[in-house]
């Protein structure tokens, strides 16, 4: 390290610039203004068609499988030859064997475990993956995560402290819609996330249909962008629903293009189901806010305590038809106030990428190399 400028190698769990992972690569590309930065990610050509962000001025190297002899013979290379200051672990099955394998062969290097996701792995692969993080949080340095319920599905015997940080947004990415007037009728809703089985998108699709056929007079539309392998199967519900003209699938968009779009819209729905998901913050819902559009959010812990940290307010349901349709039913008849939107345009600057590495990312970092 030298003049506060650290040396920080990241492992990520996936390509870099996959759809999802906004989170990890602009946080890297935040922290590479000012520290020297490279990035180890696994090399996956079935990941690369997923690819929605590319940054040539990054090192990212490739490595095909980081569990065989010859991988990790690589790795021990590029470690000699970079010398970092700090090993930077965004969460993974894998995170433990990567520490395992070097960390008694680098004593002087700091190490980060960054908890991003809840584990999602069940049945005996669970139980081998906790068993190896357990024994992890004795060996890093510090744990960072957006929620620490989220930490305690890979810990559930978490001893080690951690250091919480807000889910993050490139705020400079948006162009927030500016209101004339002081009521909104919202008609036009959008959803942003991916198509997977666990996100129960069958229900926000059918809770949709029974929100249009009430409110017939205002001609409700809602726009889906994401894709996964859910989406056949929601296609199929939409026609059994009839609901062709009125849910529309717009594909995987890059995010700046999509991040555009978002102004074409008058609400977004963070739909969050409660199981597995409960306490893990809601990327959509600040990108919502920062687009300046009217949020409507599942009523989820991580919800509430986003907009208790932040400033932030959404429009709460609970994840049944009745409290859904009512919600959507008082946006379109009613009308929602716009002084909302414009307060949590200004609000969600707090969860910017600048502003996290700034106050939480860059002073743990320090203190943990100079402690």
């Amino acid at each position: 390290m030298s003049n506060n400028k650290l040396k920080i190698l990241f492992f990520i769990p996936t390509c870099f610039g996959v759809r999802g992972t906004i989170g990890t690569y602009r946080l890297i590309e935040v922290l590479s203004s000012e520290h020297d930065i490279l990035v180890i990610a696994p090399d996956r050509p079935n990941e690369e068609k997923y690819v929605v962000h590319r940054n040539n001025d990054l090192m990212v190297i490739k490595i095909k499988d980081r569990s065989k002899s010859d991988s990790l013979n690589k790795i021990h290379q590029i470690l000699r030859s970079f010398v970092p200051d700090i090993i930077y672990l965004f969460n993974s099955p894998s995170s433990p064997a990567y520490l395992f394998s070097l960390h008694h062969l680098f004593p002087g290097i700091k190490w980060i475990a960054d908890f991003r996701t809840p584990l999602l792995q069940q049945g005996s692969r669970r139980r081998r993956i906790r068993n190896g993080h357990f024994l992890l949080q004795f060996y890093v340095d510090g744990i960072i995560t957006l929620s620490r319920h989220s930490v305690k599905t890979w810990i559930p015997l978490l001893l080690k402290k951690t250091t919480p940080i807000p889910i993050g947004i490139d705020t400079s990415k948006f162009t927030p819609k500016i209101y004339q007037s002081k009521c909104l009728y919202c008609t036009r809703f959008v959803f942003i996330g991916s198509f997977h089985n666990l996100r129960k998108l069958d229900f926000l699709i059918s809770y949709f249909s029974h929100a249009v056929q009430k409110n017939k007079e205002r001609f409700l539309t809602l726009d889906l962008y994401g894709a996964g392998p859910a989406e056949n199967k929601l296609r199929q519900l939409i026609s059994k629903l009839h609901m062709e003209k009125n849910i529309f699938f717009k594909g995987l968009l890059n995010q700046e293009d999509l991040f555009q779009k978002l102004g074409d819209y008058d609400a977004g729905i963070a739909y969050v189901p409660y199981e597995k998901y409960d306490r893990s913050p809601s990327l959509k819902s600040i990108e919502y806010a920062a687009a300046g559009l009217h949020v409507l959010a599942s009523d989820t812990s991580a919800h509430i305590q986003q907009m208790k940290d932040h400033g932030l307010h959404f429009q709460l349901f609970s994840n049944e038809l009745n409290s859904f349709v009512d919600n959507v039913t008082e946006c379109a008849i009613n009308g929602v106030s716009t002084e909302v939107s414009t307060s949590n345009i200004k609000s969600v600057h707090n969860c910017d990428y600048q502003s996290i590495v700034k106050n939480h990312i860059s002073p743990l970092l320090m203190e943990i190399v100079n402690g």
